[in-house]
């Protein structure tokens, strides 16, 4: 259920797997459909076939998975987000890019003016084309500027929530966090890149920019996961979902919050301390656990899953 409320809003699953698998053997296609209540768009459906995605909004086909993105956000904690810390800067990229996403209208537009530019230049380098790389750099660089300078605002909102509620969760002092935008720091993308054309020319690719930026995570100035148990490490990456989550409510954005796996790693302690942040955001939350005695509320609407079938529990 958790992945099919997943998909619909973000087009893909969370886990590794990929959405290809969760269409069953035999099938031509998935097809996802909701109602929401609450917003302009009050209905949204999604069909993808191993070929192509199909989007319908309020009964109307052709919308794009933008339009679904904005329609219907959700945010995840599940216990293969350990790979946010684990695997290489693209993940941590990709999370402040979807919240920048929905904070900034303009960031999109600016990141796909990026994206051509770099494929642009990039193909100049490989084929050894000095003038043409040269003449990309202007470009480049000025829409570079645009996604930097879009996810530095954001960042900084973003720095203040997770470390307040890491705070909370794991007790002082929580996490730090550094962005770091992908060039030297103090100097213009465009002076950096016409320094390093030479450089950039024998290795074939353009080596500074928003898609070299990092998204550091450090507790006393060592990696999360030097530091911090399994458990502890769970925590952290629910403060990154819980202040990204925070983050949207104050610009009027108010994704769904699903939570897979809740007991998972966490003791009864921890887990009294999460599901307390979780119920006081005011979001809808949709949790799984294992064993009911793990959700620890008795106003919630409840139901089993077995065999791929959803029944209320009285």
């Amino acid at each position: 259920m958790l992945e099919a409320i997943y998909v619909l809003g973000r087009g893909n699953s969370f886990r590794k797997t990929g959405s290809r698998s969760l269409i069953q053997d035999g099938a031509d296609e998935l097809a996802v459909f909701a109602r929401i209540k609450n917003s302009s768009v009050h209905s949204l459906g999604l069909s993808r076939s191993r070929s192509e995605t199909k989007i319908r909004i309020n009964g109307a086909d052709g919308a794009g998975m933008e339009q679904a993105l904005r329609a219907f956000p959700s945010v995840v904690i599940e216990p293969g987000q350990h790979r946010l810390f684990e695997d290489g800067p693209i993940l941590r990229r990709q999370f402040l890019d979807w919240t920048v996403f929905h904070v900034e209208p303009q960031f999109l537009a600016a990141w796909r003016k990026f994206a051509r530019c770099l494929r642009q230049r990039n193909r100049a380098l490989r084929l050894g084309d000095r003038r043409s790389s040269a003449a990309w750099i202007e470009p480049l660089a000025e829409s570079g500027e645009m996604v930097n300078g879009y996810r530095q605002e954001v960042m900084d909102r973003l720095r203040v929530e997770i470390q307040r509620v890491s705070s909370a969760l794991l007790g002082s002092p929580g996490v730090d966090l550094a962005f770091r935008s992908g060039w030297s720091a103090g100097e213009k993308l465009v002076d950096v890149l016409a320094r390093t054309l030479r450089s950039d020319l024998e290795r074939g690719h353009t080596q500074a920019g928003p898609h070299r930026a990092e998204l550091v995570v450090t507790v006393s100035g060592k990696p999360v996961r030097d530091v911090l148990s399994r458990g502890q490490q769970k925590l952290v990456l629910a403060a990154f979902v819980v202040g990204q989550l925070q983050v949207l409510q104050n610009f009027q954005t108010h994704p769904l919050l699903l939570v897979d796996d809740f007991g998972s790693e966490l003791g009864p302690d921890l887990r009294a301390r999460l599901w307390g942040v979780i119920v006081g955001l005011g979001s809808q939350v949709f949790v799984t656990a294992l064993e009911e005695s793990q959700v620890f509320t008795a106003d919630a609407a409840m139901f089993h899953v077995k065999h791929g079938h959803v029944a209320a529990m009285l």
